[in-house]
């Protein structure tokens, strides 16, 4: 558990996971050089129970707090917990365990969350029970809205599949990018409908804060540029592949409007893909027939080239802010 200033929700969260029913864990709060009590909160809570770590160190973010856990994680199985979230109910590890230990071939076991926002409680992310195999999870991973997501605090992972895979530090959505170096290793998904993950909303968290606005548009064009260039080896992808680009070749021209800056390179060079591979182009066309919104766009993008649509694009969108 990454924690940072979290006095308000730390003990609620952690209350939720010392009372399940399943207690054969140890949980590791990693306190990233927080300024409140929550380190104090952190250290009493070790004392009192033997199963809990308490450990301190200086700030680096959630990324760097979850790597150094990796690292000093002794269990069979891994999982994460942000310090404002808490578990649903106290059988929630039990019985998604009991999945791994009744079917030793599974990776991950995916259970379901819920959004909590002023008192109110609704379903975030509930699939119907399933197991999903080979080329069927990077198919639902990949779009990042199928049947697994990108989140990695609902999920329960084996401690084997995560040897040698970190979270990139200094980015916001270092989710996509630890998920998306696990896509190649994992060969089974479970998804539970059993137990549950309460993800709070918070206005004042790192995602949402107004000054990180600008931060948070390139991490994600980045982060999802990574994902793209995972997948290109995998045919059957293609055409979810340029949906998939399409739309990051958006976000990437309305955040280069704005600001310059060094994660947009890479970017830029996954995004000019779309130009040259003419056969994924026209094979796409195909599928998806001719007046398709983002077929139109490819269209223009194979007239123009990459350059200039991206100054017309650019151009236009200053044209429509300026008239704001």
């Amino acid at each position: 558990m990454p924690i940072y200033n979290a006095e308000q929700s730390l003990v609620r969260c952690i209350e939720s996971i010392i009372g399940q029913s399943f207690n054969s864990f140890e949980l590791l709060l990693i306190d990233d050089g927080s300024s409140d009590t929550s380190g104090l909160i952190c250290d009493n809570y070790a004392w009192k129970d033997k199963r809990i770590k308490s450990i301190h160190k200086k700030n680096g973010g959630v990324a760097s707090a979850r790597n150094l856990g990796l690292e000093l994680a002794m269990g069979d199985f891994i999982t994460f917990v942000d310090s404002d979230d808490y578990l649903g109910n106290i059988d929630t590890y039990k019985n998604n365990i009991s999945i791994f230990l009744d079917n030793p071939l599974i990776d991950i076991v995916q259970y379901p969350t819920y959004l909590v926002e002023n008192g109110n409680k609704k379903i975030l992310y509930k699939p119907k029970e399933q197991l999903l195999l080979g080329n069927e999870i990077l198919k639902n991973w990949y779009k990042g809205n199928g049947l697994i997501n990108y989140c990695v605090w609902n999920k329960i992972y084996r401690r084997a599949i995560l040897n040698n895979i970190r979270f990139p530090r200094r980015i916001i959505f270092e989710d996509i990018v630890f998920c998306t170096e696990l896509m190649d290793k994992v060969q089974t998904v479970f998804l539970s409908e059993m137990g549950g993950y309460n993800h709070c909303y918070r206005c004042d968290s790192i995602t949402r804060k107004k000054e990180n606005n600008i931060k948070l548009q390139i991490d994600a064009v980045y982060a999802r540029s990574i994902v793209s260039e995972k997948v290109k080896k995998y045919p059957f992808l293609a055409i979810d592949r340029i949906n998939f680009l399409m739309t990051n070749l958006k976000m990437y021209l309305e955040v280069s409007s704005k600001v310059k800056a060094k994660e947009l390179d890479y970017a830029q060079r996954e995004l000019k893909d779309l130009v040259p591979n003419l056969g994924d182009s026209v094979g796409f066309i195909k599928y998806n027939g001719l007046f398709n919104k983002n077929s139109i766009k490819l269209l223009i993008i194979k007239i123009l080239g990459f350059k200039l649509y991206s100054k017309f694009y650019v151009f236009i969108l200053h044209i429509k802010q300026n008239k704001i």
